[in-house]
């Protein structure tokens, strides 16, 4: 499966399935890994709550007239690749390490901090990639698929569901986003016997940007390519193994 774009990572909406690896990794012994949520919201801040506290919401723009409440991505096939040639796409490539080919629901945290959301066994060595893909979930011949669109219906024509307010008034804005993500680790992530993080961030606030920083109107039918193309390139991923959002190197 070919790869484009930038990164994400996942609070599991289905039981995970056993965990392979492509053949011939650089290690046959296996170490935790885990997967963690950041965002990366340039010109944006969290709004503020009663008393000392922060929200939940993100306000995007000078003029504060977007405000996200919640953003959720359903991604699949997730790999990581020891080198930065040619990409994983499903065939047992040597330089492949499956981590989970099911369908998850990504809770994209809007809050500042790093939200922890898988950890999988995967082999040692040194990774220069992570591919992944945002698409709709089709009928799929074991059933996985289907039993996914089952438990979560709203996901049946989307990829992409946020909900917020524009100028007070609510919206949610849902699409079928289909991409190839490939997340480059600049240096590289090392996985040894000891538990590593990895980190993807997320621009969700660039989402719903024009090019000037001001803050487009989710709703508008006008604004659907801008913004699919800002969801798209809004992805990265690096090692963090402290887990403080930003990159250990």
């Amino acid at each position: 499966m070919h790869r484009s774009s930038r990164m994400l990572i996942l609070a599991a909406a289905v039981p995970l399935t056993a965990l392979t690896a492509c053949s011939d990794a650089t290690s046959t012994n296996r170490v935790p890994l885990s997967f963690s949520f950041a965002t990366k919201s340039l010109n944006a801040s969290p709004s503020v709550g009663t008393g000392l506290s922060y929200s939940r919401d993100l306000v995007v723009g000078t003029a504060g007239d977007l405000v996200l409440k919640s953003a959720q991505v359903v991604v699949d096939g997730i790999e990581l690749s020891h080198t930065d040639g040619a990409l994983c796409n499903g065939t047992g490539d040597f330089q492949c390490e499956d981590v989970d080919q099911t369908p998850q629901i990504v809770d994209v945290p809007l809050t500042t901090g790093v939200k922890t959301q898988l950890t999988v066994p995967v082999a040692e060595g040194t990774y220069q990639r992570l591919d992944a893909h945002i698409g709709l979930q089709e009928n799929g011949e074991n059933g996985t698929v289907s039993a996914f669109v089952t438990a979560h219906p709203e996901f049946q024509t989307n990829s992409i569901i946020v909900k917020g307010t524009y100028k007070g008034k609510d919206f949610t804005y849902a699409s079928p986003v289909n991409t190839d993500l490939e997340l480059h680790f600049n240096p590289p992530v090392t996985v040894t016997t000891a538990s590593k993080n990895i980190t993807v961030d997320v621009d969700v606030a660039s989402w719903f940007k024009d090019a000037s920083g001001a803050a487009l109107d989710p709703s508008d039918p006008a604004n659907a390519a801008v913004i699919s193309a800002n969801i798209r390139k809004s992805f990265g991923a690096f090692g963090d193994d402290n887990e403080d959002g930003k990159s250990d190197n």
